[in-house]
C-alpha cells in the first residue's frame, strides 16, 4: 500500500513534529488546524482521514493511532521507524468489530464468553453456555489478562460513521456546525426508523450529505446480509472494526521529534518532554519559542538561557522527585531527594534509607540510617546509584541505563531501558536483566539493531566501572568517567546519525 493513499489527521502537542515526518515520508495530511496550516504555510485538505493521531487525554506522551485497521498499523510502522525507539501496543481485537465468541457462564455483571482466548464480558439475554453468538467489541483491549466488552449484535465500520443492527444514534462532539448537525439528525432518524443505529464520526463533516445518502444506502444493504447469517463459526471476525494502536513516545522518541519540529519552528530544548510533563511550563516554553521566532539570530543564547533557567529552577527546588518511566507507559515517582552537589550539568542527589530491606540489583541489606546518592546530568543515558551505610561504608552501586536525561521544574525524567549495571565489594560488577531487555523491547516492537545497541552500551558502562572503580570516594569524578560527561548523549545519537 502506497503512503500517499492514506490520509491523516493529527492533533496534540506532537502535531507539528508529525505533520513534519509523514509528510517527508508520503502521506497526506488533511483536517490541519489553523496554527499548523500556518506554520507550513498550505492549505491542507479538509477531506476525510483515513487515521487520526491525538495524545491520550490522561497521559499527553501516548500517542493513539485510530482508524482502518491495515492503514493504522501501516502508519504505526512508519512512526516507530522515524523515530528510532518507541514502545507500542495494537488493540487485540478491533473497536467495533463483529466477532464470534463463545458463552461460559452467567457473570456478576453479564454473560462471559471468550474469543481467541480473550475473556469477554457481553451484554445479551442469550447467556447459553457454549452458544455461539456475535457480538460488537464496544471496549478493545491491549493485553491479554484485560476484559473485551461487547454487545450482541452486528455493526459495520466506516471512517465516516459505525452502522449498527440494533437503535442507537450519536454524533461526534468535535462536530459543532448546526447545518451539518441537522442533517446527520435527519439521517439517523430514517436509520432509526428501519430498526438499525448509527454512531456518526468527526469525518463525516467532511463529506457532502448527497454523497452520505448514497454511501449509506450501499452500507445498509452490506449490514442487512451479513444480518441475514445464522450460523457463524468461533472464534472469527465477521466484520472489521477500527484498530486502535498506543504509541508510548520517550525522552529520546521526544528528542528525535523535537529535531523534526525544529526544521518548522523555533523549538526550544526538550520541548515535547517538557510540553507533555506538566501544564505549568507552556508559558516559559511558548515565550522562548516565540523570541527565538521574532530574534532568529539569537536563538542559540536564547536556548542556553532556556536550558540555564531550567537547570537553576532545579537546583533550587526544596524537594526533587525522580519520574522514573517505563516505556509501556507506567511510571514510578521516586523521592523526594534534596541536591547535594551540582557541577555545570551535573547534579547529585541525597536522601537517607528510612525502611529496612535489600537493594535491587545488587543485593544487600538496606537499613535505616543509610545513604543514597543518585547522580546524572542533562540527556545522560544514565542515571547512577551509590548506596553507603550509616558508618560510610561503600554497600554498592546501581547503574540504571535509560533514555536521555531531562530535566524539568523539580524532577528528574527518563525511560528505564530494562537492563542495568551494577556493583558490590562481594559480587563485583555485572550487566543485569538482558533477558528482561529483550522480552519488553521485543513485546513493544523494537528493532534488533536497537535490543543490541543498547546491551552493547550497557557492556561498555561495565567496563568503564570496572576500570574506576577506584575513583568511588568522589562520586561525581566517578560518575564523569563512567558517563564520559564530554561526549553525553551518547547511547541513542549513533542511531539517530545512522537514519
Amino acid at each position: 500500500m502506497e503512503t500517499n493513499s492514506i490520509t491523516v489527521r493529527i492533533r496534540g502537542p506532537y502535531a507539528t513534529a508529525l505533520t513534519k515526518i509523514l509528510i517527508d515520508e508520503g502521506y497526506e495530511i488533511v483536517q490541519a488546524s489553523e496554527p499548523i496550516q500556518k506554520r507550513f504555510s498550505v492549505a491542507f485538505n479538509p477531506k476525510p482521514a483515513d487515521v487520526t493521531v491525538k495524545s491520550d487525554e490522561e497521559r499527553p506522551n501516548t500517542l493513539l493511532l485510530i482508524g482502518s485497521h491495515t492503514k493504522t498499523s501501516l502508519l504505526s510502522s512508519t512512526i516507530k521507524k522515524k523515530t528510532g525507539l518507541i514502545y507500542s501496543e495494537e488493540s487485540l481485537v478491533d473497536q467495533y468489530s463483529t466477532i464470534a465468541l463463545t458463552i461460559i457462564e452467567k457473570g456478576s455483571n453479564g454473560c462471559i464468553g471468550t474469543f481467541s482466548n480473550l475473556k469477554v464480558q457481553v451484554e445479551t439475554e442469550e447467556c447459553i453456555a457454549g452458544k455461539v453468538l456475535p457480538a460488537v467489541v464496544i471496549t478493545p483491549v491491549f493485553r491479554q489478562q484485560e476484559t473485551v466488552k461487547a454487545k450482541k449484535g452486528l455493526a459495520l465500520y466506516t471512517p465516516l460513521y459505525t452502522l449498527f443492527s440494533w437503535r442507537q444514534t450519536s454524533i461526534s462532539e468535535h462536530i459543532r456546525d448546526r447545518r451539518i448537525i441537522d442533517e446527520l439528525l435527519g439521517l439517523s432518524q430514517q436509520i432509526l426508523n428501519e430498526g438499525l443505529g448509527i454512531k456518526w464520526s468527526s469525518n463525516s463533516a467532511y463529506v457532502s450529505l448527497s454523497e452520505l445518502k448514497e454511501m449509506l444506502a450501499n452500507d445498509i444493504d452490506k449490514l442487512r446480509k451479513i444480518m441475514k447469517q445464522n450460523v457463524f463459526e468461533p472464534d472469527k471476525v465477521i466484520s472489521e472494526g477500527r484498530r486502535i494502536v498506543k504509541l508510548y513516545s520517550n525522552t529520546y522518541s521526544d528528542l528525535v521529534m523535537d529535531c523534526a519540529r525544529s526544521a518548522v519552528t523555533p523549538t526550544a530544548p526538550a520541548h515535547h518532554t517538557l510540553k507533555t510533563l506538566s501544564k505549568d511550563l507552556d508559558f516559559i516554553i511558548d515565550f522562548a519559542e516565540k523570541t527565538m521566532e521574532i530574534y532568529p539570530e539569537s536563538s542559540r543564547l536564547i536556548r542556553s538561557a532556556f536550558r540555564k533557567f531550567i537547570n537553576e529552577k532545579l537546583v533550587g527546588a526544596k524537594k526533587i522527585f525522580i519520574r522514573h518511566r517505563k516505556l509501556n507507559g507506567n511510571e514510578f515517582l521516586i523521592g523526594p531527594f534534596q541536591i547535594s552537589k551540582a557541577k555545570e550539568d551535573i547534579i547529585m542527589l541525597q536522601r537517607y534509607i528510612k525502611s529496612p530491606g535489600y537493594y535491587d540489583g545488587i543485593n544487600v541489606k538496606k537499613e535505616p540510617g543509610d545513604i543514597g546518592l543518585t547522580i546524572t546530568s542533562y540527556q545522560s543515558n544514565i542515571v547512577m546509584h551509590i548506596y553507603f551505610s550509616i558508618n560510610g561504608e561503600l554497600k554498592g552501586v546501581y547503574v540504571n541505563v535509560n533514555t536521555p536525561v531531562i530535566f524539568g521544574w523539580d524532577s528528574i525524567i527518563y525511560d528505564d531501558l530494562e537492563i542495568d549495571v551494577v556493583y558490590s565489594p562481594i559480587m563485583g560488577v555485572k550487566v543485569q536483566e538482558e533477558e528482561l531487555l529483550r522480552q519488553v523491547l521485543m513485546e513493544g516492537g523494537i528493532s534488533d539493531d536497537m535490543q543490541n545497541m543498547i546491551l552493547s552500551y550497557a557492556y561498555e558502562i561495565k567496563k568503564r566501572v570496572e576500570n574506576n572503580i577506584q575513583l568511588l570516594p568522589e562520586p561525581i569524578s566517578f560518575y564523569e568517567k563512567i558517563a564520559l560527561q564530554k561526549a553525553q548523549p551518547e547511547l541513542l545519537t549513533q542511531y539517530l546519525k545512522q537514519e
